[in-house]
């Protein structure tokens, strides 16, 4: 019985098959992460629409805000939206909120690991605000508790505010936990009905992660009495709030010409000076090209990189295997089945090369997605090199042969 291949015969000389090893674990690991950040992005958000993003363009808008009538022109835009755009209107605010009576950890504040911990302030929390659309588009998946129901969408003074928080609130709140905030100088007394599942994000800008905010819906408000006693302090907060109401995201099939002609429609006889302009946001939800173009070199200049390193090395390898065994025989002794032993074993090291450095990039990554791209790129250069080996053996064969 012949033997297939001997051991001993593998991975000579074993430095370059080490060196080889590394390369490949250094391809397989930095070319999924461009590739497992598309896949987390696209997870994270149900849409397959393009998204514009609505944006008020007053020189002053403070001016704008004194008027009299400034209120009831951004409820009446606001009303249009929902009636024009329907499901497509997104409300998804990032507005923070002051906690009065609790404090939570650092890393649940606004502008945390963006500046110095000594200039966070404690007690102002990250907080989005989202309508029923945004929460819908969201993805937002809960770990426990419920959505917001349709009725928790509009306020009344002295209600409580349902809220949802991010996943890693978990170790600090529980649902039914009930604190006060100021939000946007008005006091509110919010209560936790659900905590969303890791990972959640918005449907604006799917790669933000929202772990770490409250979640709150954004509200409709009943307009103010002037005889009401903090009619000031209300008709301001609501200018404020609905300000960044229509101040929004639109996610439509239609073309951006046929949104911002529906933008214009809603804007001409409301607003005189001033106006709202259209801006596309596709880009964000399929790939960050600012971050792409930043770290093209990384990201996929360097992987070809070591993949052409990885084919070079092996085409090296194939030939020293094949110059020794010419060295070491007698033409006559290379013979059909000494041939299948010596593909075998190219085979074999190509295998372990590949699915070692695969599972120890893997191991480092920790990362489900990862895993997933890591093992569909390793099984990708497996099967071309395994369909390329026999061409290469034998031709090679053939040319030594030739000049001998």
């Amino acid at each position: 019985m012949i033997k297939l291949f001997k051991l001993e015969n593998l991975f000579k000389p074993k430095k370059i098959y080490v060196v080889l090893m590394l390369i490949a674990m250094l391809f397989s690991t930095i070319f999924s992460l461009p590739i497992s950040w598309f896949i987390q992005i696209q997870e994270n958000s149900k849409i397959n629409a393009d998204g514009y993003s609505v944006i008020d363009k007053y020189d002053d808008l403070t001016v704008f805000l004194k008027k009299d009538n400034s209120l009831s022109v951004m409820k009446e835009m606001y009303e249009n939206f929902n009636n024009t755009w329907g499901s497509s209107y997104c409300i998804i605010g990032s507005q923070p909120v002051y906690t009065l009576e609790v404090m939570f950890p650092l890393k649940f504040c606004y502008g945390y690991g963006d500046t110095p911990d000594e200039h966070v302030d404690p007690t102002f929390i990250k907080a989005v605000q989202m309508n029923k659309n945004a929460i819908t588009m969201s993805n937002i998946e809960l770990y426990e508790g419920r959505i917001f129901n349709q009725n928790e969408y509009t306020y009344t003074n002295g209600k409580t505010v349902p809220i949802i928080v991010g996943y890693e609130y978990k170790e600090y709140l529980n649902l039914g936990d009930k604190f006060t905030v100021d939000y946007l100088n008005k006091i509110l007394t919010l209560e936790v009905v659900g905590i969303a599942q890791k990972g959640s994000a918005d449907a604006r800008k799917p790669e933000n992660i929202l772990d770490y905010n409250l979640i709150m819906p954004a509200m409709e408000f009943e307009t103010p009495s002037v005889s009401d006693e903090y009619y000031e302090d209300e008709m301001s907060f609501q200018k404020k709030a609905y300000l960044g109401y229509i101040n929004c995201f639109v996610f439509s099939d239609n073309s951006a010409l046929r949104v911002q002609n529906d933008l214009d429609n809603i804007c001409k006889d409301l607003i005189t000076e001033g106006k709202f302009i259209l801006t596309g946001i596709k880009a964000i939800n399929i790939f960050n090209l600012g971050y792409a173009k930043s770290n093209i070199i990384v990201l996929f200049v360097l992987p070809l990189l070591f993949l052409i390193i990885i084919f070079i090395i092996l085409s090296i390898l194939i030939w020293k295997k094949w110059r020794e065994e010419i060295s070491n025989n007698s033409e006559t002794n290379i013979d059909k089945s000494k041939r299948k032993a010596i593909i075998l074993e190219i085979y074999a090291e190509i295998l372990t090369v590949t699915f070692v450095a695969g599972f120890i990039s893997l191991a480092i990554s920790m990362n489900y997605r990862i895993l997933k791209v890591n093992t569909a790129i390793l099984l990708g250069i497996l099967l071309m090199l395994l369909a390329l080996t026999p061409l290469y053996t034998i031709y090679k064969l053939n040319k030594i042969r030739k000049h001998k």
